[in-house]
C-alpha cells in the first residue's frame, strides 16, 4: 500500500468515528469474548457459538434450519444480547450433513458472500454455500457452509444490509482463532468481515460475520475424552486481517482498535430502535 493510500484510510476512519462520537480508546475494543461449543451425546452433532462482546449490543435473533432432501441436520442460531447473555451466532449442525448429495452437487465456492476468502488460513479448499430461508428480518441473510470435498468443516455467514462501504472498509476482514489441536491448528474460527463494492465505489454485498468449525477434529476429539459437556474458550487479543489494507491494519494496532470500536458502534446503531448512521 501507497503512502498517499495509507494517509487516506486513516482520514476516512476518523471522519467515520467522528460521525459516530466515539470516545475513542476509553472504551474495551474487544468484538469477541470467546466461542462455546458443546458435542451432542450422539457424537455426531456440534453445536458452536460465537459470543460477542458486551459492547456489542443487537436486537438480532431468530432460528433457522439447515434441511435437504426431507433430512433435518439441524440449526444456525442468532441470539439478540440481553442483561444476562451476549449477542451471539452460532450452528447446531450433525456432521452428516458433509455427505448431502443436494449440497454436493452445488458449485463450490472459497470466499464469503462479500468476497473475502473463508477464513481459514491455508485451508484452500471450496465449500457449498446454501442461502437458508429468512422471513423474520429484512436486515439480514443467512448461509450455511458445508465442507463436501474434505468433509470436515462446517460454518455459517450472516450479512448485515447496514454494513456498508461508508463506514467499514470493503474488502477487509478480520478474524480469530480458538481451540488448539494437538498440532497446534486452530478447530474453530470466528470473522467480521466488510461489505464488496464495485469498480465505481458502490456496494454490491454488504459485509457481516462468520462463524466456522473444523467439526470432523472436535467430534472425534469428544470420542477420545468422552466429554461432551460445554465448553467456553476465551478470546485473545489476535486479529487476523485479511485484503487488501490488512498490512495497513497489521502495522497499525491503534486504528485496528479503532476498527473493532466502529463495529461495535455500527451494530448498536442499528438495533433497539435506533436511528440507523
Amino acid at each position: 500500500m501507497t503512502r498517499n493510500s495509507r494517509t487516506l484510510s486513516c482520514i476516512v476512519l476518523a471522519i467515520a468515528f467522528l460521525s459516530l462520537g466515539s470516545s475513542g480508546c476509553n472504551t474495551s475494543n474487544a468484538l469477541i469474548s470467546g466461542v462455546t461449543f458443546n458435542v451432542a451425546p450422539n457424537v455426531e452433532t456440534l453445536k458452536v457459538q460465537l459470543n460477542f462482546a458486551n459492547s456489542i449490543q443487537s436486537d438480532l435473533g431468530g432460528t433457522f434450519d439447515v434441511a435437504a432432501s426431507g433430512t433435518d441436520y439441524g440449526t444456525i442460531e442468532i441470539e439478540p444480547s440481553s442483561p444476562t447473555n451476549p449477542f451471539n451466532v452460532g450452528f447446531l449442525l450433525n456432521l452428516n450433513i458433509v455427505n448431502e448429495q443436494k449440497y454436493v452437487n452445488l458449485t463450490p465456492v472459497q470466499d464469503l458472500p462479500s468476497g473475502q476468502p473463508i477464513p481459514i488460513p491455508n485451508l484452500n479448499r471450496a465449500f457449498a454455500k446454501i442461502q437458508l430461508d429468512n422471513q423474520l428480518n429484512p436486515n439480514f441473510d443467512v448461509y450455511a457452509y458445508v465442507d463436501v470435498a474434505g468433509k470436515q468443516w462446517l460454518g455459517l455467514a450472516l450479512t448485515l444490509k447496514f454494513l456498508n462501504n461508508k463506514y467499514f472498509p470493503a474488502g477487509l476482514s478480520l478474524s480469530q482463532g480458538f481451540v488448539k489441536d494437538k498440532a497446534g491448528n486452530n478447530q474453530i474460527y470466528g470473522a467480521v468481515f466488510g461489505p464488496k463494492v464495485d469498480n465505481n465505489g458502490n456496494m454490491t454485498n454488504p459485509g457481516g460475520i462468520a462463524l466456522f468449525a473444523n467439526a470432523a477434529t472436535l467430534i472425534a476429539g469428544a470420542k477420545d475424552s468422552s466429554e461432551t459437556a460445554d465448553t467456553f474458550v476465551k478470546a485473545d487479543k489476535f486479529y487476523l486481517f485479511q485484503g487488501p489494507n490488512a498490512d495497513f491494519y497489521n502495522n497499525d494496532r491503534k486504528q485496528a482498535a479503532k476498527l473493532a470500536q466502529l463495529f461495535s458502534e455500527l451494530m448498536k446503531s442499528n438495533s433497539f430502535g435506533n436511528k440507523p448512521l
